[in-house]
């Protein structure tokens, strides 16, 4: 069985090299069908939070408020080390030694971010990727479909 991971971080901004990855989603799924077989989802909480989320962009500080993440990292303690630990396992565990390109809505924003911040996960991926925000582009140009905004959580995304 082939399998394909999409992947989402959500950042604290746009430059992983002055930002931090607060959220890690994948989602596992078997090729040809795309049947999900496996998820991933943890909130990571950086070094100094406190003064992390003063420095945010209003507009991203605001995101997260709304999405809810703000909250969900002031509840958990989870260190980007130990997330990139459960995430190679996931990875692992559903490509059974094969290299997965990384799927996803923006898949080269989230790869920077892995390349910088987790690179023994992104180490686990195909160089290659799957960019679904080509299909959505598609729908808007050819059949008129509207973009819907995602709700920012990485999961979910």
């Amino acid at each position: 069985m082939q399998t394909l991971i999409y992947v989402d971080c959500e950042t604290t901004g746009l430059d992983p090299e002055k930002g931090h990855i607060l959220e890690l989603g994948m989602l596992a799924v078997s090729l040809p069908d795309f049947t999900p077989i496996g998820t991933f989802s943890e909130v990571l909480r950086p070094e100094m939070w406190g003064t992390v989320q003063r420095n945010m962009h209003p507009t991203v500080q605001t995101m997260h408020s709304v999405s809810g993440l703000s909250d969900a990292i002031e509840r958990i303690s989870g260190t980007q080390n130990t997330v990139q630990e459960h995430a190679v396992m996931f990875v692992q565990e559903f490509t059974k030694g094969n290299k997965s390109p990384i799927a996803g809505a923006n898949p080269g924003f989230d790869r920077k971010w892995l390349v910088r911040h987790m690179p023994k996960l992104e180490a686990r991926f195909h160089y290659s990727h799957f960019d679904v925000r080509t299909i959505t582009y598609l729908q808007q140009w050819v059949l008129g479909e509207p973009f819907v905004e995602s709700s920012h959580r990485a999961l979910a995304d």
